[in-house]
Protein backbone atom coordinates (compact mmCIF):
# COMPACT_ATOMS: atom_id res chain seq x y z
CA UNK A 1 0.00 0.00 0.00
CA UNK A 2 1.72 3.30 -0.46
CA UNK A 3 0.29 5.59 2.08
CA UNK A 4 1.30 9.60 2.07
CA UNK A 5 0.99 11.34 5.19
CA UNK A 6 0.98 15.00 5.65
CA UNK A 7 0.93 17.83 8.67
CA UNK A 8 0.89 21.62 8.01
CA UNK A 9 1.93 22.61 11.38
CA UNK A 10 3.57 21.12 15.01
CA UNK A 11 0.61 20.11 16.45
CA UNK A 12 -0.40 18.15 13.70
CA UNK A 13 2.84 16.70 13.67
CA UNK A 14 2.24 15.48 17.27
CA UNK A 15 -0.57 13.73 15.99
CA UNK A 16 0.61 12.08 12.96
CA UNK A 17 4.17 11.17 13.71
CA UNK A 18 3.13 7.56 15.09
CA UNK A 19 1.24 7.02 12.71
CA UNK A 20 3.80 7.50 9.81
CA UNK A 21 6.06 5.34 12.04
CA UNK A 22 3.70 2.32 12.44
CA UNK A 23 3.38 2.28 8.53
CA UNK A 24 7.35 2.45 7.81
CA UNK A 25 7.32 -1.02 10.57
CA UNK A 26 4.44 -1.93 8.48
CA UNK A 27 6.39 -1.91 5.23
CA UNK A 28 4.11 -0.04 3.50
CA UNK A 29 5.38 2.36 1.01
CA UNK A 30 5.02 5.69 2.72
CA UNK A 31 5.89 9.57 2.14
CA UNK A 32 5.61 11.91 5.09
CA UNK A 33 5.46 15.60 4.09
CA UNK A 34 5.77 18.05 7.52
CA UNK A 35 6.04 21.53 9.15
CA UNK A 36 7.18 21.79 12.82
CA UNK A 37 6.57 25.33 12.48
CA UNK A 38 3.63 26.18 15.47
CA UNK A 39 2.09 28.36 12.96
CA UNK A 40 -0.01 26.87 10.04
CA UNK A 41 2.06 26.03 6.55
CA UNK A 42 1.24 25.93 3.20
CA UNK A 43 3.29 23.60 0.82
CA UNK A 44 1.80 25.30 -2.26
CA UNK A 45 2.90 28.94 -1.41
CA UNK A 46 6.57 27.09 -0.40
CA UNK A 47 8.22 24.42 0.62
CA UNK A 48 10.94 25.47 2.45
CA UNK A 49 9.20 25.04 5.54
CA UNK A 50 8.65 21.72 5.31
CA UNK A 51 10.64 17.97 5.53
CA UNK A 52 9.77 14.50 4.38
CA UNK A 53 10.30 11.22 5.60
CA UNK A 54 10.32 8.86 3.08
CA UNK A 55 10.64 5.08 2.67
CA UNK A 56 11.02 5.25 -0.91
CA UNK A 57 14.29 6.29 -3.07
CA UNK A 58 12.81 6.75 -6.74
CA UNK A 59 11.11 10.18 -7.06
CA UNK A 60 11.84 10.22 -10.91
CA UNK A 61 8.18 8.53 -11.27
CA UNK A 62 6.28 11.52 -13.06
CA UNK A 63 3.89 11.81 -10.61
CA UNK A 64 3.60 15.40 -8.89
CA UNK A 65 1.02 16.77 -6.74
CA UNK A 66 -0.11 20.55 -7.29
CA UNK A 67 -1.59 20.87 -3.91
CA UNK A 68 1.56 19.40 -1.88
CA UNK A 69 4.04 21.36 -4.36
CA UNK A 70 6.23 18.24 -4.83
CA UNK A 71 6.76 15.05 -6.62
CA UNK A 72 5.37 12.03 -4.74
CA UNK A 73 7.30 8.70 -5.02
CA UNK A 74 4.30 7.07 -6.13
CA UNK A 75 0.42 6.91 -6.93
CA UNK A 76 -1.33 7.28 -3.70
CA UNK A 77 -3.76 5.02 -2.31
CA UNK A 78 -4.52 6.58 1.04
CA UNK A 79 -3.61 9.95 2.40
CA UNK A 80 -3.82 10.80 6.21
CA UNK A 81 -4.23 14.21 7.18
CA UNK A 82 -4.85 15.66 10.80
CA UNK A 83 -8.09 18.31 9.91
CA UNK A 84 -9.99 18.71 7.11
CA UNK A 85 -11.73 21.76 7.58
CA UNK A 86 -9.37 24.08 6.39
CA UNK A 87 -6.25 24.92 3.89
CA UNK A 88 -4.40 23.27 2.98
CA UNK A 89 -6.00 20.46 3.69
CA UNK A 90 -9.26 21.12 1.89
CA UNK A 91 -6.93 20.98 -1.49
CA UNK A 92 -5.17 18.44 -0.70
CA UNK A 93 -8.27 16.21 0.16
CA UNK A 94 -9.43 17.29 -3.32
CA UNK A 95 -6.89 16.55 -5.56
CA UNK A 96 -6.05 13.39 -4.01
CA UNK A 97 -9.82 12.09 -4.37
CA UNK A 98 -10.03 13.97 -7.84
CA UNK A 99 -6.69 13.32 -9.27
CA UNK A 100 -5.10 10.38 -7.57
CA UNK A 101 -8.55 8.22 -6.80
CA UNK A 102 -6.54 7.90 -3.11
CA UNK A 103 -8.70 6.78 -0.08
CA UNK A 104 -8.75 9.57 2.38
CA UNK A 105 -8.90 9.48 6.01
CA UNK A 106 -8.42 12.14 9.12
CA UNK A 107 -7.21 11.48 12.55
CA UNK A 108 -9.79 12.50 15.12
CA UNK A 109 -8.84 14.24 17.78
CA UNK A 110 -11.26 16.18 19.39
CA UNK A 111 -13.13 13.26 20.98
CA UNK A 112 -14.99 12.99 24.50
CA UNK A 113 -11.98 10.99 25.66
CA UNK A 114 -9.79 13.87 24.88
CA UNK A 115 -11.83 16.45 26.33
CA UNK A 116 -12.70 14.46 29.11
CA UNK A 117 -9.00 13.76 30.29
CA UNK A 118 -8.34 17.47 29.54
CA UNK A 119 -11.53 18.95 31.21
CA UNK A 120 -10.00 16.37 34.07
CA UNK A 121 -6.72 17.58 34.53
CA UNK A 122 -8.09 21.21 34.78
CA UNK A 123 -10.17 20.08 37.72
CA UNK A 124 -7.49 18.95 39.23
CA UNK A 125 -5.67 21.94 38.89
CA UNK A 126 -8.39 24.07 40.68
CA UNK A 127 -7.68 22.00 43.99
CA UNK A 128 -4.00 24.11 43.72
CA UNK A 129 -2.83 27.12 44.75
CA UNK A 130 -4.35 30.10 43.65
CA UNK A 131 -6.73 28.45 41.57
CA UNK A 132 -8.21 27.10 44.72
CA UNK A 133 -9.12 30.18 45.30
CA UNK A 134 -11.85 31.00 42.71
CA UNK A 135 -15.51 31.23 44.03
CA UNK A 136 -17.24 30.62 40.74
CA UNK A 137 -17.24 29.97 37.08
CA UNK A 138 -19.53 30.99 34.25
CA UNK A 139 -19.92 28.39 31.74
CA UNK A 140 -21.32 28.82 28.46
CA UNK A 141 -23.95 26.04 28.60
CA UNK A 142 -25.54 23.70 30.46
CA UNK A 143 -23.76 20.84 28.56
CA UNK A 144 -20.61 22.48 29.26
CA UNK A 145 -21.06 22.51 33.33
CA UNK A 146 -22.67 19.07 33.61
CA UNK A 147 -19.21 17.49 31.08
CA UNK A 148 -17.16 19.63 33.82
CA UNK A 149 -18.40 18.11 36.94
CA UNK A 150 -18.96 14.54 35.43
CA UNK A 151 -15.03 14.57 34.93
CA UNK A 152 -14.44 14.64 38.76
CA UNK A 153 -15.94 16.72 41.55
CA UNK A 154 -19.81 16.86 41.34
CA UNK A 155 -19.47 19.92 43.71
CA UNK A 156 -18.12 21.75 41.11
CA UNK A 157 -21.57 22.15 39.86
CA UNK A 158 -22.79 24.67 42.90
CA UNK A 159 -19.23 26.70 41.81
CA UNK A 160 -20.61 26.84 38.29
CA UNK A 161 -23.02 29.15 36.70
CA UNK A 162 -24.80 29.26 33.33
CA UNK A 163 -24.40 32.37 31.57
CA UNK A 164 -24.19 31.91 28.00
CA UNK A 165 -21.47 33.50 25.81
CA UNK A 166 -22.26 37.46 25.23
CA UNK A 167 -19.83 37.08 22.58
CA UNK A 168 -22.30 35.56 20.20
CA UNK A 169 -25.10 36.63 21.96
CA UNK A 170 -25.91 39.35 18.45
CA UNK A 171 -25.51 37.13 15.77
CA UNK A 172 -27.69 39.03 13.22
CA UNK A 173 -27.16 36.25 10.22
CA UNK A 174 -27.71 33.16 12.62
CA UNK A 175 -31.19 31.62 12.48
CA UNK A 176 -30.73 30.86 16.19
CA UNK A 177 -33.94 28.37 16.06
CA UNK A 178 -32.37 26.69 13.72
CA UNK A 179 -29.16 26.11 15.29
CA UNK A 180 -30.60 25.25 18.53
CA UNK A 181 -32.91 22.57 16.70
CA UNK A 182 -30.12 21.20 14.61
CA UNK A 183 -27.67 20.94 17.27
CA UNK A 184 -29.27 19.91 20.03
CA UNK A 185 -28.30 22.82 22.34
CA UNK A 186 -30.22 24.46 24.97
CA UNK A 187 -30.74 28.32 23.99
Amino acid sequence: MNIVVFASDHKSVAVLKNIAKEIKNRNHNYFFLFSDENQLQYPHMGLDKFYYDTNCKDFDTGIFSKSLNCPLPFKPDVVILQRERWQPEQSIIHEFKEVFKSKVYVVEVSSHITNNIENRLEMISRDKHPQSMVDGFFEHSEFARQRRTDCLYPEWAEKSIVVGNPRFDYLDDIDEERCIKKYSIDK
